[in-house]
């Protein structure tokens, strides 16, 4: 299952934001405030919502990933009368073997056997009585193999009443009560046994859609822009931890377990690392050090004078690449890998290194990147240019604020990776020609 594409309606200032495809390297770039991080903030709400174990609650806003605050903070213009929209298309590359057999208004179906294409619409209303969010109305529609659709809608007629529509072809089958899974999917309530027996299809249906969203998004790894600062030493905990951290927190103790692992169970992490840091630069060598007790420490061979000094005593640049370098190559295969600014205080010549561990990793995961650095995107299109990166699988969106809500567009580039002039906006990376133009002057 992977995620591949999102639209949103009146979340912060994206307040009529199209589908964004998200292609194994997804670039976001554009000014301060203009809708990227609102971007990310809403697929974490996603993703912590899928994780939940309350199916009732429709977006859980306030969890582990992310803290959208009240209502009127995050939606648009703090108007409390807005509704939230989203919609979101999901791959699938097999099917599971209960839906080998389904039933649909007394019809025997099938799915297509390959891949195909699961999408999702919802729209949320608040309950400014009781500062809830609810579930006013979610579509779902699942592709068949004969080419028809499977489409399921779910309608609130009343405070927790909701009603069931399905169609298929001619067939069609209504539930006058259900129970929504989130905002992702819902559970019928038969009437009877015949009732089980002739539509035991959808219950079906709807139950892998709801899987596919836990899925999908269960995944989902945050970076954030602010990396935690450098330890001169670290202690064990003998835990190993799912994921680096928003801060990177986790990122040393990830490679002390993968240091004590028996040589035939290692991943190659450490070597990943090293390599990498060679790259950019910034190490000619790692080596974690046991200093007793537990404690240990993270020590860097500097490149230029070819001594040995602790994660503490050198550039702040290593400790703030160290967690991007780790969580790219630690993250599961099919994973949405999310970094914001992965440019954070390295020098240009490290910065378009950067741009290639990126390139690299997006080969078995999404990768979506927060960026200001026109380093790490001229990398890109000189590989695109090189044929090392299919144009295919990147994208680049550019967000810039507008008076009626951010916009959000698609930047184009052609197989030798420069950019079309009809998809390139106003004022993107403009300040060096500006700047070189007032100095001409």
């Amino acid at each position: 299952m992977r995620l591949t594409s999102i639209g949103l309606k009146n979340f912060r200032c994206l307040v009529d934001t199209p589908s964004i495809t998200f292609r194994p390297l997804t670039i976001l770039v554009g000014p301060n405030s203009s809708g990227k991080t609102s971007l990310i903030e809403w697929l974490l709400a996603l993703s912590q919502t899928v994780k939940s174990r309350t199916v009732e609650i429709p977006l859980l806003t306030e969890g582990p990933l992310v803290q959208l605050g009240p209502f009127a903070d995050y939606v648009s213009f703090h108007e409390r009368g807005r509704k939230l929209e989203f919609s979101m298309s999901i791959d699938y590359k097999e099917i599971p073997e209960y839906l080998d057999d389904i039933v649909i208004g007394g019809v025997e179906v099938s799915l297509p056997p390959g891949q195909g294409t699961i999408s999702t619409r919802a729209t949320l209303g608040y309950n400014q009585k009781r500062r809830q969010l609810y579930v006013m109305k979610a579509e779902f529609r699942i592709p068949l193999s004969d080419g028809e659709a499977a489409l399921a809608t779910v309608v609130r007629k009343s405070p927790g009443n909701f009603r069931l529509s399905t169609k298929f072809g001619a067939v069609s089958w209504d539930c006058d009560d259900c129970r929504p899974m989130n905002c992702f999917s819902a559970q019928p309530v038969f009437r009877d046994i015949q009732d089980r027996r002739d539509n035991d299809g959808w219950d079906k249906l709807l139950f892998w859609i709801w899987q596919s969203a836990q899925t999908a998004l269960g995944n989902v790894i945050h970076l954030g822009p602010l990396r935690e600062e450098p330890k001169r030493y670290y202690v064990s905990s003998g835990e190993s931890p799912p994921d680096v951290g928003p801060r990177g927190e986790s990122a040393v103790p990830i490679m002390w377990l993968e240091r004590h692992k028996p040589k035939d169970s290692r991943t190659g992490l450490l070597e990943w690392v090293d390599r990498w840091l060679r790259a950019l630069y910034m190490a000619d060598g790692i080596d974690l050090k046991s200093i007793g007790g537990g404690a240990y420490s993270f020590m860097v061979k500097d490149p230029h004078f070819e001594t040995w000094a602790n994660l503490a005593d050198v550039g702040f640049g290593v400790s703030q690449a160290l967690p991007l370098l780790i969580q790219t190559f630690y993250a599961p295969e099919d994973s949405i890998v999310v970094i914001e600014q992965p440019e954070i205080h390295l020098h240009p010549r490290a910065q378009v290194a950067m741009a290639d561990v990126l390139i690299q990793a997006s080969n078995t995961k999404t990768l979506i990147i927060e960026t200001h650095s026109e380093h790490i995107l001229a990398r890109i299109r000189r590989r695109v240019a090189e044929k090392k990166i299919d144009l295919s699988d990147i994208g680049i969106y550019y967000f810039s604020p507008q008076p009626e809500g951010a916009e959000a567009r698609e930047i184009l580039i052609n197989d030798l990776g420069q950019f079309k002039p009809e998809t390139f906006p106003e004022g993107f990376f403009a300040e060096d020609l500006e700047e070189a133009l007032e100095h001409s002057r």
